[in-house]
């Protein structure tokens, strides 16, 4: 028997335990999914609910103390008796009981209906909990069953030309998939710089804009406030846009169709004659600088957000190509699961065209049905079913199997 074959029959129980696994929480991920919907919708109506419910408590409160009150006051039941009104007396105090019992009961049902939705929210707790368990026992049982497979069917597999088919184009589609979920990786980080390149940018013009507008409240001249203002606001304009020269910068590296916007000069005028030497032509000279710097601000923020929306364009081809690729991915790895499972069938069964499968255990080690001599099954008792230690169990099995190979090469 050859390798390959030995291999196969020493990894047959683990992956029946696996396949078996998979199976048996193969429905988890979904139900999970559901579960986690149904937990945020009790969440937003016990949050309804509480609202309510303090709503009430407070209306509740001061009905009750109204009528407490009103009731229990000698000088307005003395009022209505002495103006012959006892009659509306009582008709009021009854209308003031009736509403306190109303609300009171409305109080008891919102109340009962919030206990109710907090069971639910613990019932829906302890079931996604248990659901996360099957959900991370599936994610480890497929984990081991990739590992088995690239154990057993690393290289070329005699026995299958279909499987090494199977195997690479899975390898060409993963490989694809992965570069482009790097590419797609670059362009989010791009349209997450620009759009804080664009939020600063939006920023220093709001600054530089409130410079323009100290300025011209400083139409006649000597306001050493509204000049020190407009100086604040300018220093503040500068060091926003280069921030977002920054993070242009980084988005560049980052995606290579990314493309510099224009430049922005800003002019901060002679500070010292501007604060001790000011004069109306200088003040108007400077507007006309600082409007300039306002129309070459708004012109890179025009270019910078073409570039935002350009980024996120091909952000969202680039998630389109990713999902179909991922579904052709999920389409190989099933093919090439199927695949391998037909060559554990095949050499379980001693040759393709043998009919019916052959029922092996773990005590079966010398003979088959057939009375042929074969290998013996690794030693794993059926009662024990544990795919971590079959798993090790096989591994240093392979490892034996390793050096010996060394040892007569």
């Amino acid at each position: 028997m050859s390798t390959f074959e030995s291999s196969v029959y020493r990894a047959a129980a683990l992956h029946a335990e696996l396949l078996r696994t998979l199976a048996e929480t193969d429905h988890a991920s979904p139900v999970l999914e559901q579960q986690s919907r149904l937990i945020d919708d009790l969440d937003s109506h016990i949050a309804v609910s509480n609202q309510r419910l303090k709503v009430l408590e407070v209306k509740r409160e001061a009905d009750r103390k109204e009528l407490g009150k009103f009731r229990n006051s000698y000088v307005r039941r003395f009022m209505y008796r002495a103006a012959c009104q006892q009659d509306k007396f009582t008709h009021r105090a009854e209308k003031g009981e009736r509403e306190f019992f109303e609300v009171t009961q409305k109080a008891q049902r919102e109340h009962n209906i919030n206990t109710s939705l907090r069971e639910q929210r613990l019932e829906a707790e302890r079931s996604k909990e248990e659901l996360e368990s099957m959900v991370e026992q599936h994610n480890e049982a497929l984990e081991m069953l990739d590992k088995l497979y690239q154990s057993v069917f690393a290289g070329r597999t005699p026995q299958s030309q279909e499987e090494d088919e199977a195997e690479q184009m899975c390898d060409r589609l993963k490989a694809s998939y992965q570069n482009l979920r790097a590419e797609w990786q670059a362009e989010s980080m791009a349209v997450h710089l620009l759009e804080n390149s664009h939020t600063l940018m939006d920023e220093a013009l709001t600054r530089i804009r409130d410079a323009l507008s100290y300025s011209k409240s400083d139409r006649l001249g000597g306001s050493v406030v509204y000049d020190m203002m407009e100086k604040n606001r300018l220093a503040q304009a500068e060091q926003l846009v280069a921030m977002a020269r920054l993070e242009i910068t980084r988005a560049q590296k980052v995606s290579p169709h990314v493309k510099a916007p224009a430049g922005v000069s800003i002019n901060h005028g002679r500070v010292l004659r501007g604060l001790y030497y000011d004069d109306i032509f200088s003040d108007s000279t400077f507007r006309n600088e600082l409007r300039r710097g306002v129309s070459e601000m708004q012109r890179c923020d025009e270019q910078l957000q073409c570039e935002l929306d350009a980024a996120r364009s091909r952000r969202k081809q680039l998630q389109a190509m990713l999902d179909c690729r991922a579904v052709e991915l999920k389409e190989a790895r099933l093919r090439l699961q199927r695949e391998r499972e037909k060559v554990f069938e095949t050499v379980m069964r001693g040759s393709p065209q043998s009919e019916g499968r052959l029922q092996w255990s773990s005590e079966d080690t010398d003979k088959d049905k057939q009375g042929k001599t074969r290998p013996p099954l690794l030693r794993i008792a059926t009662s024990q079913r544990n795919p971590e230690v079959m798993m090790k169990e096989f591994e240093a099995w392979r490892d034996k199997e390793r050096q010996m190979k060394v040892v007569f090469e």
